[in-house]
């Protein structure tokens, strides 16, 4: 299960680089921007997370440590309704 909500950060993250040009900005642009939270800039900026790769371990990590708060892991929690 756990698996499954790391996979789907991956694949969310993966979209959003090729979309969007994350790979050229910084963690304080990306936060500017409203791409992350606080609390994913600040986990970011202590371990020294620069380029996507390292983001997406790192947010990866994070959220299935349950360091995050369920809202920084939400593109990874899909809701169904029954």
């Amino acid at each position: 299960m756990l698996y499954h909500y790391i996979a789907r950060l991956f694949i969310f993250i993966s979209r959003a680089i090729l979309v969007h040009p994350v790979s050229a900005m910084t963690n304080e642009m990306l936060l500017e921007q409203r791409l992350i939270s606080p609390a994913i800039y600040e986990l970011l900026n202590k371990h020294g997370a620069t380029t996507p790769e390292k983001r997406q371990q790192i947010i990866g990590e994070a959220c299935a440590a349950r360091q995050l708060t369920p809202i920084d892991c939400q593109p990874l929690i899909k809701h169904r309704t029954r």
